[in-house]
């Protein structure tokens, strides 16, 4: 049985509770959050921590940093990438997918590269996908064999990955 969205974000937030208490010494509970135009939350008394949550199937990922910070997986799932393709990539990138031997696969790496800087500038999925600029850094990581993960930031951050496992049920 695949966990619910509430169950995901919940422990989503779990970690990131986690990871903020570690990194910053302080718990979330302590922090003004407020919201940018598109909904992205922000600690309004501590712009040195930056974070983002993300959550497909059965996996959920979290990041901090001390500067914003885009964050997204997808697990590899049936979809229809072809017309989900044409409208988030220019068609010179479409025409690559095309001929990529994993179309598939390689659709959800652009998504999630794609997905991971709206998070990071705060536009959300208002932003036309296939206007997005290829500026700052980005790092593309593979959750097991199936949920790509892609970050993005301004400048290059040093990562530290780490499993955990959640009971969930």
């Amino acid at each position: 049985m695949e966990p619910s969205h509430e169950t995901l974000h919940k422990a989503g937030l779990e970690l990131l509770s986690a990871l903020i208490r570690e990194d910053f010494g302080v718990g979330p509970e302590e922090l003004a959050l407020a919201s940018g135009p598109h909904g992205k939350p922000f600690a309004a008394d501590r712009p040195d921590i930056c974070w983002n949550i993300s959550h497909s199937g059965r996996t959920c990922a979290v990041i901090a940093a001390g500067i914003p910070v885009g964050l997204d997986l997808e697990e590899v799932r049936d979809a229809d990438w072809r017309k989900l393709g044409r409208r988030i990539l220019t068609p010179a990138e479409y025409g690559r997918l095309l001929e990529d031997p994993d179309p598939l696969r390689r659709f959800f790496r652009l998504w999630t590269r794609r997905e991971s800087y709206v998070k990071w500038s705060g536009e959300g999925m208002s932003r036309d996908f296939r206007t997005i600029p290829e500026d700052g850094w980005d790092i593309d990581l593979t959750i097991g064999e199936d949920c790509p993960l892609s970050v993005h930031a301004a400048v290059p951050l040093q990562l530290k990955v780490e499993e955990r496992t959640l009971a969930l049920f």
